[in-house]
C-alpha cells in the first residue's frame, strides 16, 4: 500500500472518531445555578426564576380605616439566595385602572402615602425583581387582591382624623359652613364650628393640629379675637368659664395667641409681646399645632403647609392634668347664646386635615 492512501485512511478515521466522541460528551454548559434569570421571558412574561409571592393583606375587598398597608410573603430565589438580592415591585390601580405611583420595596410590605379616592375599590399585585441583573428581571406577578379605600376621617376613642376634603366630615356641624371639594371646609360665620366628641381620658398629653388658609389681617387691632381651634370639657358651661380648655388664635390685626388651661392650676397664656403679629395672606397654607404634656404647651404655626416655615413656636408652663371627662375638640370656636360667649370662630376661615391624638400626626394628614 502506497504512503499517500495510508494517509487518507488515518484523516478518515481521525474524522470519524470525533464525531463519535461529540455526539457522546457534549462540551458542559455553565450550571444554570449561578443565575436566577434568564433572558428568555416565561409564558407569564417573567424573566427571573422565583415564585410569585402570596398575597396576606387586604384581600377580597377588604374594607379600610386608614393609608392601606399591602402585605405579601417573601419568596426566595430557586437557584439560591445569593443569587439576588430581591426587591418587590408593587402594582396598584384605581376603579379607572389607572395605576398608582410606587417605589420599589425592600420587603414585600407597601405603605401607600398617595392620597386615594375615598370609599373607592382599588386593586394590587406584587412581584419580585432582581435590580442587580441586566436586564432588571422580573419575576411572576401574584394573585391580585382588592381593597375599599377608607372614608376618610374616623373619630377612634380619643383620637379623631378628618380631612374635611370629601364634601363631609366625622364632626357635627354647628351653623353655617361650606364644603369645597379637594380643599377644605369654609367657616361661613362666626357662629360656625365642628364638634368632634372623643372619649374621656387618653388625651392627657398630645396633639391638635389642622392646616387652614383664608386667613389673613382685618383690623388694626387685636379685636376680633377669633379661633381657628379648640377644645374644652363637654359639661354644659360657657367656653370662656371651662375649667379644661384651649384655644388657638389669629386675632384681627394677625396676632397669634392660645390660652390653655388644666383645671385650676396656673395655665398657659400669651401675654403682651407674646402675641406676635404676621402678616397672614388668604391666599397661602398655614400650619397651626398645639401640643401638651409634661407641664407644657407650645402653640406652632408654620407658613407654606406642615413643612412650610416655623413663623410661630412657643411653650409655657402650666400645672395641674388635662384630662377632661367628656372631652370636646372643635374645629373653630363654640358658641353658647345668653352666657358672657361671644361668637369668636375664624369667618372665612378654610380648614382641612384635623388631627387630635397622643399618637404622631400622619404623613397622610399633610396634604
Amino acid at each position: 500500500m502506497s504512503r499517500q492512501k495510508v494517509l487518507i485512511t488515518g484523516s478518515i478515521a481521525a474524522v470519524a472518531l470525533a464525531l463519535a466522541c461529540s455526539k457522546e460528551s457534549p462540551t458542559p454548559a455553565s450550571p444554570s445555578s449561578t443565575s436566577p434569570s434568564s433572558t428568555a421571558a416565561a409564558a407569564d412574561g417573567s424573566t427571573l426564576k422565583v415564585p410569585a409571592p402570596t398575597l396576606v393583606s387586604p384581600v377580597s375587598d377588604a374594607k379600610l380605616d386608614d393609608a392601606p398597608v399591602l402585605k405579601a410573603n417573601a419568596v426566595g430565589s430557586t437557584y439560591g439566595s445569593s443569587a439576588c438580592a430581591l426587591s418587590y415591585e408593587f402594582e396598584v390601580k384605581d376603579p379607572n385602572n389607572t395605576t398608582i405611583p410606587t417605589d420599589l420595596q425592600a420587603t414585600p410590605t407597601l405603605t401607600i402615602t398617595a392620597q386615594l379616592a375615598f370609599e373607592t375599590r382599588h386593586t394590587w399585585r406584587v412581584r419580585a425583581t432582581c435590580q442587580t441583573s441586566s436586564p432588571r428581571a422580573v419575576g411572576p406577578w401574584s394573585a391580585t387582591g382588592s381593597f375599599i379605600s377608607s372614608t376618610g376621617g374616623y373619630i377612634r376613642g380619643s383620637e379623631v382624623y378628618d380631612p374635611l376634603i370629601n364634601g363631609k366630615t366625622v364632626g357635627q356641624i354647628n351653623g353655617p359652613v361650606q364644603f369645597i371639594p379637594g380643599v377644605g371646609v369654609k367657616l361661613l360665620s362666626q357662629s360656625s364650628w365642628i364638634t368632634y366628641s372623643v372619649a374621656p381620658g387618653g388625651l392627657t398629653s398630645g396633639e391638635f393640629s389642622a392646616l387652614v388658609t383664608n386667613v389673613g389681617t382685618v383690623s388694626a387691632i387685636e379685636d376680633p379675637k377669633n379661633s381657628l381651634i379648640t377644645m374644652a370639657r363637654d359639661d354644659g358651661t360657657a367656653f370662656n368659664d371651662n375649667q379644661y380648655r384651649m384655644s388657638i388664635d389669629v386675632r384681627g390685626n394677625g396676632a397669634m395667641a392660645f390660652r390653655f388651661i388644666a383645671a385650676r392650676g396656673t395655665y398657659a397664656e400669651t401675654v403682651g409681646a407674646e402675641r406676635v403679629v404676621y402678616p397672614f395672606h388668604e391666599a397661602l397654607t398655614y400650619f397651626v399645632q398645639g401640643k401638651w404634656g409634661d407641664g407644657t404647651f407650645t402653640a406652632t404655626f408654620r407658613e407654606g403647609g406642615f413643612s412650610g416655615k416655623t413663623i410661630y413656636d412657643l411653650g409655657k408652663h402650666y400645672n395641674g392634668t388635662y384630662d377632661p371627662s367628656p372631652h370636646n375638640a372643635f374645629v373653630g370656636r363654640p358658641y353658647t347664646p345668653g352666657t358672657r360667649d361671644s361668637p369668636a370662630s375664624w369667618e372665612g376661615a378654610i380648614i382641612r386635615q384635623v388631627w387630635l391624638s397622643n399618637r404622631p400626626r400622619p404623613a397622610t394628614a399633610n396634604k
